[in-house]
């Protein structure tokens, strides 16, 4: 296969911080799509050989000027262009996979896309600087991460504290994803190294992805969280997945740490991964989180996504939010009884006025959900279902042994025992789809449930 290099100007426009147009010197302005066209026309490479050449792929462009922020505008079909500020460390390296952090902003009440200032790449309004009011992001910028911040509207819905759609699903997250994704065509990002981080309403967004779209990320940084979606279904259960590093402090009058109290028992209960810590005699936004912030790097340095979990739990009510890791939910059926052990996980609300618990749920999910839990070992799956009616299983040679019969049993009885065999086109588009180099998927099994 030919060396090409994937053109940074075919997605994006990106702005120098005194607005000098980013142009960087490409090689070869062959994109994506040719190199997997290569792969796929190429007999001589078959589906094993075309999985080590992708999780081995390592055709970045230059980037000449490191230890700076950019901005570029990411062009959605839901909010329109969606400004997304983009730090890229001095250490970065165009040969060397490394670590992004994704920050989600508090004060997403105040945002709009128009306030952004392209001269300074600072959210600003009456002179204030919302983005970095509490001083993560410039701290996070000081590391050798690469920092990436999209930057909330209200008015556009864009929004990863509440839902304005209604009965259906918040595209926000969706979104997110896909300016990562978009992302990993230009920056060798380590796929195993991302992570979302926030404070107050950007560390509940930080929770959102964590219940609805884990797959692409290690693990969750929150600071003084609600652990909520507003008017979003909220399954708590989905925390078992990835690991969450909280903090919360005890003073906190917008987001009260008695409602946090019970949240940590209920997932404590469940054996939830979440590192949970509070600080006494702080407020919401205080010292406690410059405190923190060092103790948050050996979390993120020490947390390493683990795509392929000998298990999974996943419930959900639409199908938008229907994939972890290697589990998808493809078809619910509400109609069906749901499992007994499908229970939520709720509790009554605290109301910081009077100053105590009301009869009251704090979860208000309104629609009927379904659920997996899913395991497997040695080429064997181990499916239990409530209110399913189909589910597809994604399957990686790192995780099964192709040589060998895959057993799949839903609900006790067994409903696939045969080899399986890894599919280049479907590589090769899963590639295309999610630019993972290290969750790639060489096949599937999709599967009824009776």
């Amino acid at each position: 296969m030919k060396k090409c290099f994937i053109s940074l100007l075919y997605f994006f426009v990106f702005y120098f911080a005194f607005g000098q147009t980013f142009d960087p010197k490409i090689e070869n302005n062959d994109d994506l799509e040719k190199i997997l066209k290569l792969i796929r026309e190429n007999n001589a490479i078959n589906a094993d050989s075309a999985w080590t050449i992708l999780t081995t792929f390592n055709q970045y462009p230059i980037i000449d000027k490191t230890g700076m922020e950019y901005l570029f505008f990411y062009p959605d079909s839901v909010f329109g262009k969606v400004p997304v500020r983009v730090f890229i460390p001095k250490t970065y390296s165009n040969k060397y996979p490394c670590s992004l952090v994704f920050i989600l902003h508090g004060a997403v009440s105040q945002a709009r896309f128009t306030n952004i200032d392209s001269s300074t790449m600072r959210y600003k309004m009456n002179g204030v600087d919302y983005t970095n009011s509490d001083g993560l992001y410039d701290f996070l910028c000081k590391q050798a991460f690469i920092v990436v911040e999209p930057i909330a509207d209200v008015t556009k819905k864009f929004n990863w504290v509440g839902n304005a759609f209604k009965e259906k699903p918040n595209p926000t997250f969706n979104t997110l994803i896909k300016i990562l994704i978009s992302l990993k065509h230009f920056l060798n990002v380590d796929d195993n190294k991302v992570f979302a981080y926030g404070h107050s309403d950007g560390s509940d967004g930080a929770f959102a992805l964590d219940i609805y779209k884990p797959s692409c990320f290690a693990g969750f940084v929150g600071y003084n969280s609600m652990l909520l979606h507003l008017r979003g279904q909220i399954y708590l259960r989905n925390m078992v997945n990835k690991p969450f590093y909280l903090i919360h402090s005890d003073l906190d009058n917008l987001r009260p740490v008695q409602s946090t109290r019970i949240q940590i028992k209920i997932l404590d209960s469940i054996k939830a991964p979440v590192l949970y810590k509070e600080y006494a005699g702080y407020e919401h936004e205080d010292k406690h989180l410059q405190i923190d912030r060092p103790y948050s790097l050996i979390f993120l340095r020490n947390v390493t996504r683990n795509s392929f979990p000998k298990e999974i739990y996943w419930e959900t009510d639409n199908s938008s939010f229907d994939t972890c890791d290697w589990l998808r939910i493809t078809l619910l059926d509400t109609s069906r009884q749901k499992a007994e052990w499908q229970k939520e996980l709720n509790f009554n609300s605290y109301n910081k006025i009077i100053k105590a618990f009301e009869n009251y749920p704090y979860y208000q999910n309104t629609r009927k959900s379904g659920a997996v839990m899913a395991y497997y070992d040695n080429n064997n799956f181990n499916i239990e279902t409530s209110r399913v009616g189909k589910i597809e299983l994604w399957i990686s040679p790192v995780m099964v042994n192709l040589q060998n019969v895959v057993t799949v049993k839903i609900n006790g009885k067994t409903v696939f025992n045969k080899k399986i065999e890894a599919d280049k086109t479907f590589l090769t588009n899963n590639f295309k789809d999610n630019l993972d180099r290290q969750a790639l998927w060489v096949t599937s099994i999709k599967l009824n449930v009776e």
